[in-house]
């Protein structure tokens, strides 16, 4: 499992966020969330996703 938190710059509010799950070569793999949402303020938005792909064990998370 991997969390990312992604951070909107001064001034503006993060509406959605989407996410990828990526081997190294940064092809898709399947994974799943198992949390997504904005923070209260709406200034950051934080994924945790499960790898359910057995295909490669070192991946990367990417919004």
């Amino acid at each position: 499992m991997k969390q990312l938190i992604t951070e909107c710059p001064d001034g503006k509010r993060i509406l959605s966020c989407g996410w990828s799950a990526l081997d190294s070569t940064s092809a898709i793999m399947e994974g799943q969330a198992t949390y997504s949402e904005p923070s209260f303020d709406g200034k950051n938005w934080m994924d945790n996703v499960k790898l359910t792909s057995t295909y490669n064990p070192e991946w990367k998370l990417r919004t």
